[in-house]
């Protein structure tokens, strides 16, 4: 079974491209799986065990996570990790498992966003590269969070890109998760606060390093980021749910509030499915009843 596994993790990694993140959580589900699944049969699991599966078993599986801690989210990225390498096992191994079909995935409240305001977003790109030790540094904080709002992108995808971006037209090339490429157009705004960053930085950035670096001249870290970002909300005193990945969020709430267009929203932020673009009008539609309430205090009562 083990070298099974690793056939799996490796079709994952060359065939599906899933990111190192993702392979690393989908592992550990099915460790899980496979060590409830020897205890609970009480002998080393092998194809046909599997393949002899009920859906009792799958339920006593799944109510053993819920009981000794794991949330229903990461129980239901398990059952999706359980059916991916089932599917697997049917493509290769000859060992069918329909019984899992019958299995309903956990309940999951959804949490919805938490963006910024357009005038938070606004004071936060005026006055980040206030809260910086030196002043390139802040330069380079406001250069990194006007594009992440400015485009949508992740954290992750901003810190991979490289010097290029500084000579780049009107839109740069971004590759998202599951090594797909998206268009991300690059607003005159963005390329002077980078320009901007560029010219103060003491280390050189050329189309071949990194474009957003560090006090040491390395590539500058998630963590680095963040912190930058904690330590203004906090003198400002905005919550804590004011983050990078809030950024991202945020571009995409005002972006709906603007146009509406749901299919363009998608092809920015990398969306592979349309239903994680749509969580964006359930927030629209909250702020929309927020802001009628506070207009119409009356309407609370009546």
């Amino acid at each position: 079974m083990d070298d099974i596994v690793l056939k799996w993790v490796n079709y994952l990694t060359t065939v599906k491209r899933y990111s190192p993140h993702t392979i690393t959580a989908y592992s550990q589900d099915l460790r899980q799986f496979l060590s409830f699944l020897q205890d609970y049969k009480g002998a080393p699991v092998t194809l046909q065990m599997i393949k002899e599966l009920t859906l009792k078993e799958l339920r006593a599986w799944l109510s053993a996570r819920l009981s000794t801690g794991f949330s229903p989210r990461s129980t239901a990225r398990a059952l999706s990790t359980c059916r991916s390498f089932f599917k697997f096992l049917s493509r290769n191994y000859q060992c069918e498992l329909s019984v899992i079909s019958l299995l309903e995935s956990p309940r999951i409240k959804q949490n919805l966003p938490r963006p910024l305001s357009l005038e938070q977003a606004e004071s936060l790109l005026l006055e980040i590269d206030g809260y910086a030790s030196e002043t390139w540094v802040g330069l380079r904080d406001r250069a990194l969070f006007t594009l992440l709002y400015a485009t949508g992108m992740r954290i992750s995808e901003a810190l991979s890109l490289k010097g290029d971006v500084v000579t780049a037209g009107d839109h740069i090339a971004i590759r998202g998760k599951g090594g797909k490429t998206r268009m991300v157009p690059l607003m005159p705004v963005v390329h002077e606060a980078i320009s901007k960053y560029v010219q103060s930085c003491p280390y050189p950035i050329t189309a071949s390093t990194f474009l957003f670096l560090g006090v040491k001249g390395k590539v500058l870290s998630a963590t680095v980021a963040q912190l930058s970002l904690r330590r203004y909300r906090q003198s400002v005193g905005l919550p804590a749910s004011v983050t990078p990945h809030a950024l991202r969020h945020t571009c995409a709430t005002h972006l709906m509030q603007e146009s509406s267009d749901l299919r363009g929203i998608q092809e920015l932020l990398g969306h592979a499915s349309l239903s994680s673009t749509q969580i964006y009008t359930q927030i629209d539609q909250r702020q929309l009843l927020q802001a009628f309430t506070k207009a119409h205090p009356r309407s609370r009562s009546d």
